[in-house]
């Protein structure tokens, strides 16, 4: 999949670099990000430069970042919220 020629960059080659990515190194949603992040850097130099007319990445979507789930409570935590009175303005 090398490059030889800077004109050689489009947007189907890098939806092949990211599919390999996913697939084959299976790639977490983070370094998909990442790797996107670079290349899409790279490619705004090369806009700069005048190699490249437009950023191909621009036509990749990147994925979604799994949310962490919330820390659990610990056992006086929770002690302290049951015991916590309901009154009318406390809530």
């Amino acid at each position: 999949m090398g490059v030889k020629d800077i004109g050689d960059i489009s947007l189907s080659l890098f939806r092949q670099y990211f599919y390999d990515g996913v697939e084959a190194r299976r790639w977490e949603p983070s370094t998909f990000r990442l790797n996107h992040s670079y290349l899409s850097s790279f490619c705004a130099w090369l806009i700069k430069r005048g190699y490249l007319k437009t950023n191909p990445l621009e036509g990749i979507e990147k994925p979604k970042l799994k949310k962490p789930l919330p820390r659990r409570l610990s056992k006086e935590d929770a002690e302290r919220i049951i015991a916590y009175p309901l009154t009318s303005g406390d809530y």
